[in-house]
């Protein structure tokens, strides 16, 4: 689930003008994605109750908005994404290895980031 404005485009390419949501929008575009998911378990557990019903979809948070509105946007948004329960958080286009560290110290040690 991403944040950017469709239709989609290389974020390296559009460097600066890449067109993204804003953080609300980014917000629910997850917690929609995040309720869907829930809910389809939910009744296939209702459905199944002596089966063993996990949930093997795990929602992938994105965003791209690093060129568009900084590092501290980036931070930001993956919090958000994290705290609503995302199961991974992909952070595009980040400028070095620092920044990726420094994304990692602010989340969870458990929470699962692709680079």
């Amino acid at each position: 689930i991403e944040d950017q404005i469709f239709p989609k485009k290389c974020t390296i390419a559009a460097g600066s003008k890449i067109q993204i949501v804003n953080r609300e929008e980014a917000v629910e575009r997850v917690r929609g994605a995040i309720g869907a998911r829930d809910l389809y378990y939910e009744q296939q557990h209702q459905q199944h109750s002596n089966e063993l019903c996990g949930k093997g979809t795990w929602i992938v948070a994105r965003t791209d908005c690093r060129m568009a509105y900084g590092f501290d946007e980036v931070i930001e948004r993956c919090l958000r994404f994290e705290e609503l329960g995302a199961e991974i958080i992909y952070a595009e286009n980040l400028q070095s290895v620092e920044e990726y560290q420094q994304l990692r110290d602010r989340l969870d040690s458990r929470t699962v980031t692709m680079i």
